[in-house]
């Protein structure tokens, strides 16, 4: 069985060379920044790929409804894959009605437009049946890159905070709602004392803790807590020593965001927080669908760590990718920048930190050559260390998720001079 799925994820599908005047099948693939379609063809009743494209969409076709952003797919399509329109019947599967909305006399004037466009070919519509290539398309528009500098849709991200307090114990409820569906529910339980309005403020904190974690920039917060929303916006003063260190938490958190907006709700509108956080509170509840974080001190309390430079400041491999994926910084020489672009194609930059992307592992992060030696030395020396050989220690250190050039280059020389590993080499583990 490992054979047959080492042989399959070896050997994928490869796009096929349509006959001429054969029948064509387009599926669409949609999403709120991207679109996508695959043609295909049916060959002994199975569907292979002649061709795929993938586009990103700017500005004013970002707010297109879903309708129209189909009928620009196939239009894209067509201007892409003139030759295949030209030349083949094309049915499009979709489960958009593209036929009747291009055919209405009332349709606006790029519609229209894309109407005409459309009519020098045989195009035929007909409503999606079965899944089949649809799955390629979905999958081609999901891994569209979404440009860094477009603007993300305002308020598309709505957070609803709520916090609870009584003598079961106390605990906070976060629930993160987005574009597409996307829906997020977070409880916290708290092994300390207290009061409703620390729990109000401790929902919050997660809830904002969640939306940066997930690089949101644009958001809109409700609470039901008319104490909590005055003294964030700077409606009323904040006295007691407690709230402040609350206050001054939020807007720390709140200086991350482009644009950032708390509001207060009735209670019976910020139902589901509130059921997340007496779930929290009550420590008889167990559910697998809603994780449940335990909190043992309040935010305020916990210990302010502050990153300090191990390098100092030494140059490092990772300058000169780094420099090129954050600020486009090339050499002035042109066949070192032609390398340098050749190079960062391989690796990605998260929340600034570089990461080498890999085939058959997840992202491995890059070290620089003192975080390199640590990392040789917890390996070959720590608690689970077995001082192994310098092909046996680099692959460890690989499949630990870290990555450096010269990994069995440097794995070879720690080897050499460990005294245990020389003195334990010639024997058979």
């Amino acid at each position: 069985m490992l054979l047959f799925l080492r042989s399959y994820l070896s050997s994928p599908p490869l796009l096929t060379k349509a006959i001429d005047g054969e029948l064509l099948y387009l599926y669409l693939g949609i999403s709120y920044e991207a679109i996508s379609s695959v043609l295909v063809r049916e060959e002994v009743r199975q569907q292979k790929p002649i061709y795929y494209i993938s586009s990103v969409l700017h500005g004013a076709e970002l707010r297109y409804p879903i309708a129209e952003k189909a009928a620009l797919a196939v239009v894209t399509s067509a201007r892409k894959l003139r030759p295949y329109f030209q030349s083949h019947p094309i049915i499009v599967l979709t489960n958009q009605p593209l036929r009747q909305i291009l055919q209405k006399p009332e349709c606006s004037g790029r519609l229209i437009k894309w109407a005409v466009e459309l009519g020098e070919f045989e195009i035929t519509f007909q409503q999606r049946s079965a899944i089949r290539a649809q799955a390629l398309a979905d999958f081609i528009v999901e891994c569209t890159p979404c440009p860094s500098n477009s603007n993300p849709k305002p308020n598309d991200w709505t957070l609803y905070v709520d916090g609870a307090s009584s003598s079961k114990g106390s605990g906070a409820g976060a629930l993160l709602l987005g574009p597409e569906g996307y829906r997020s529910e977070h409880a916290l339980k708290f092994n300390f004392d207290a009061t409703n309005n620390m729990a109000e403020y401790e929902a919050l904190l997660l809830g904002l803790q969640l939306a940066l974690q997930l690089q949101i920039s644009v958001i809109q917060v409700y609470s039901d807590s008319q104490l909590v929303v005055n003294q964030i916006n700077s409606i009323c003063e904040v006295v007691d020593p407690v709230m402040v260190k609350y206050v001054a938490l939020v807007a720390e958190l709140k200086c991350n965001f482009q644009k950032f907006c708390l509001s207060k709700i009735p209670r019976a509108e910020n139902e589901q927080a509130d059921l997340l956080s007496k779930f929290a509170s009550d420590s008889s509840s167990s559910s697998k669908s809603v994780f449940v974080e335990v909190l043992d001190e309040p935010s305020f309390m916990k210990p302010r760590m502050m990153e300090i430079s191990t390098n100092l400041d030494t140059p490092s491999w990772t300058d000169s990718i780094i420099s090129f994926l954050r600020d486009g910084i090339v050499p002035e020489d042109r066949q070192e920048a032609m390398k340098l672009r050749k190079k960062a194609s391989r690796y990605t930059l998260v929340d600034g930190i570089l990461y080498k992307r890999s085939f058959s592992l997840p992202l491995l992060r890059c070290l620089n050559p003192y975080e390199a030696e640590y990392a040789l030395r917890e390996v070959q020396e720590g608690v689970c260390g077995s001082h192994v050989g310098a092909r046996t220690l680099a692959h460890k250190v690989l499949r630990q998720g870290y990555y450096w050039p010269n990994m069995y280059k440097d794995a070879t020389h720690f080897v050499q001079k460990c005294p245990r590993c020389q003195f334990f080499a010639h024997l058979t583990h």
